[in-house]
C-alpha cells in the first residue's frame, strides 16, 4: 500500500493538528499572539499543558516520529505545532548530523522566546553534549549581531548545559522518547566566553538571557561569576541581576 499523500486525513500533521485545534481556545490564541508579538506564525489556542496532553496521546497512538521532514513541517506551521516538533526532535533515539540540521535551522527564526528557549536548552545543549557540535559553534554564534536569536540561544544553551534538565522536563520528554543526557559535566569557560562575547548587547532578550545564564553558573564557578559582574556592572542592569539572582557583588542572593 502506497503512503497517503500530504493532504490525507491520515497524514499525521494533520492528525497532530486536530487534535490540538480541538482542545484550542480563540479568545487564548488571540491573546497569546498579541502577547508574543507574533505576526507570521499562527497561534491555535492550545494552552501549553494541552499541547502536552495531545503530544503525548499522538506518540502513545501513533509511535515517535522519526521523518525529520515531518518534524521540519510541523515547525513551519502554528506556535503549538512548533513547540511539538522541538520536543519531538528532542526525544529522538539519538541526536546526529540530520537532527542537528534542523536544530540550527530552527535556531536561525524560531520567531518568539517561547520556541527559542526550548531550542536552547534541550536541542542545542543536547547536541552539544552528545559531541555532534562543539563549543566552537556557539562562540560563532554569539560573535554574529544579527540574526539576534543565534546569540539568544546560545546564552541560554548554557542553562542546562551547567544545570541539566530538571524533573518536570525529563518526565515530559520520558513520556515521549528518551531524555538526553544534558549537563553532566558543567562548562564555566563556555559559558563565561560567551557571557564576555553579549555583555555589550544592550537589546532586552539578549540582557535578560545573561541574566538567565548567570544564575546557573553562580553555582559551579562563583568566583567567575562574582569578578564578572565586577568587571562589567556598568552594563549590567538591577533586572539582569534579578534575573540570575545575585547581589551587587554578583554573590547568590538565594
Amino acid at each position: 500500500m502506497k503512503d497517503p499523500p500530504p493532504e490525507s486525513p491520515r497524514d499525521p500533521a494533520l492528525q497532530l493538528r486536530s487534535r490540538l485545534e480541538a482542545v484550542a481556545d480563540p479568545v487564548r490564541a488571540a491573546g497569546e499572539a498579541k502577547y508574543l508579538k507574533l505576526e507570521r506564525r499562527r497561534v491555535i489556542g492550545t494552552s501549553m499543558p494541552g499541547a502536552e496532553r495531545v503530544l503525548t496521546g499522538f506518540v502513545r497512538d501513533f509511535g515517535l516520529p522519526s521523518d525529520l521532514s515531518l518534524l521540519e513541517r510541523l515547525f513551519d506551521a502554528s506556535l503549538e505545532e512548533a513547540w511539538c516538533a522541538i520536543w519531538t526532535l528532542a526525544a529522538q533515539p539519538a541526536f546526529d548530523a540530520g537532527t542537528w540540521q534542523l536544530a540550527e535551522a530552527w535556531s536561525g527564526a524560531p520567531d518568539t522566546w517561547a520556541l527559542a528557549d526550548p531550542i536552547s536548552l534541550l536541542l542545542v545543549a543536547g547536541h552539544l553534549d552528545a559531541g555532534v557540535i562543539s563549543e566552537d559553534v556557539l562562540r560563532a554564534w554569539t560573535a554574529r549581531e544579527e540574526p539576534f536569536w543565534f546569540r539568544r540561544i546560545a546564552l541560554v544553551a548554557t542553562v542546562s548545559l551547567n544545570d541539566g534538565l530538571h524533573g518536570p522536563t525529563q518526565r515530559r520528554l520520558r513520556r515521549i522518547g528518551r531524555v538526553p543526557p544534558v549537563g553532566e559535566s558543567p562548562r564555566p569557560e563556555l559559558t563565561l566566553d560567551l557571557l564576555e562575547a553579549s555583555i555589550h548587547d544592550r537589546r532586552h532578550f539578549i540582557r535578560l538571557g545573561i541574566g538567565w545564564a548567570l544564575r546557573p553558573l553562580s553555582a559551579v564557578d562563583p568566583d567567575g561569576v562574582a569578578a564578572f559582574v565586577r568587571r562589567h556592572r556598568d552594563h549590567i542592569t538591577k533586572a539582569m541581576l534579578r534575573k540570575a539572582r545575585l547581589d551587587d557583588d554578583g554573590r547568590r542572593t538565594t
